[in-house]
């Protein structure tokens, strides 16, 4: 399952530019993941690293459905 970006980008409250810097992506990285969404993996990563947990960002239970997905 992929996830859509824009929830994170919005829930972090930073610019687009900030938000690269804070997530430590590349610009072309998070360019593809607006086309593309991200992965679980990578959205538990940028939101760790904004001080956010995916369930805050996706709701509960889609995070939920998420990592069941994964397995």
């Amino acid at each position: 399952m992929r996830l859509p970006l824009e929830p994170l980008i919005t829930a972090s409250g930073l610019t687009l530019h900030d938000f690269v810097l804070r997530t430590g992506a590349f610009v072309r990285d998070v360019n593809k993941a607006r086309e593309n969404g991200i992965s679980v993996t990578v959205a538990d990563n940028w939101s760790t690293r904004l001080g956010l947990h995916p369930a805050e960002v996706y709701g509960i239970e889609t995070w939920m459905q998420a990592l069941g997905e994964r397995q």
